[in-house]
């Protein structure tokens, strides 16, 4: 287990000697990227919830999943964590409530999931996980301070090649397609992506693309998760001298 595992694990316990707890079991994403040092387990992006979900205790962690997920998990996502995956049958969540509710075994168990989610927290006797858990996430550990300057510098890259790409008379639409291909191609995943053309720009906070067609000038927003870690960049591409009304801002 490395140092940043181990510094969560020591985190956990107290939390867990607090809450009178013995164990947690983590479906979201932030919280499966935070105790697994970072890997994921979403399918859809828009959602806050993954497809796996990890119970860990004082001294282990368990990955559990359904059948279609857990070989991707096991091979790709966690390998080399030391995280065991266990599966339930991918179309019956009965089975699956039961299973869950065998790995816990009678422990006090606390979920971050929903009573009606593919994890039911009532159906396997989990209980809700207390606020305070999102405070174990504040503060980072070295490892995690890495990651994220790693990621900064992917997304700053990544939109610095956009923005040098896109051209006079493209839809809001096609310049976040260019946007969006350079995050992916630096391994990165694009949580949010914005853009405004012309006079779009001073008029909405959050300009999500559209079909018009930008002529002067644009603006590009891009959040993107590295490790599970979000760096946030806002960047102005103008094809002639800004307005003033822009350039002050």
């Amino acid at each position: 287990m490395d140092n940043e595992i181990t510094a969560k694990m020591a985190k956990l316990a107290e939390f867990l000697d607090r809450h009178k707890l013995d164990g947690v079991f983590l479906n979201h994403r932030p919280n499966f990227a935070w105790i697994t040092g970072g890997k994921d387990n979403y399918i859809a992006s828009n959602s806050e919830n993954g497809v796996a979900g990890i119970i860990a205790t004082r001294d282990s962690r368990i990955c559990f999943t359904n059948t279609i997920e857990g070989p991707r998990f096991a091979k790709e996502e966690l390998a080399g964590t030391g995280i065991e995956v266990i599966t339930y049958p991918w179309k019956d969540s009965i089975a699956g409530q039961r299973m869950l509710k065998a790995l816990i075994a009678g422990k006090k168990i606390a979920a971050d999931v929903t009573d009606d989610g593919e994890f039911n927290r009532l159906g396997a006797g989990l209980v809700r996980l207390p606020d305070e858990f999102t405070q174990l996430r504040w503060a980072l550990t070295e490892e995690e301070i890495q990651r994220y300057k790693e990621g900064g510098r992917r997304t700053s890259a990544a939109m610095e090649a956009a923005c040098r790409k896109i051209s006079p008379s493209m839809t809001e639409h096609e310049i976040a397609g260019v946007l969006d291909a350079e995050v992916r191609s630096r391994s990165l995943i694009p949580v949010v992506t914005l853009v405004a053309g012309d006079d779009r720009v001073p008029k909405y906070r959050h300009p999500i693309p559209t079909d018009l067609r930008v002529s002067r000038y644009c603006m590009l927003v891009t959040c993107a998760s590295f490790g599970g870690l979000i760096s946030n960049m806002t960047r102005f591409v103008s094809f002639q001298e800004l307005p003033g009304e822009i350039k002050g801002k």
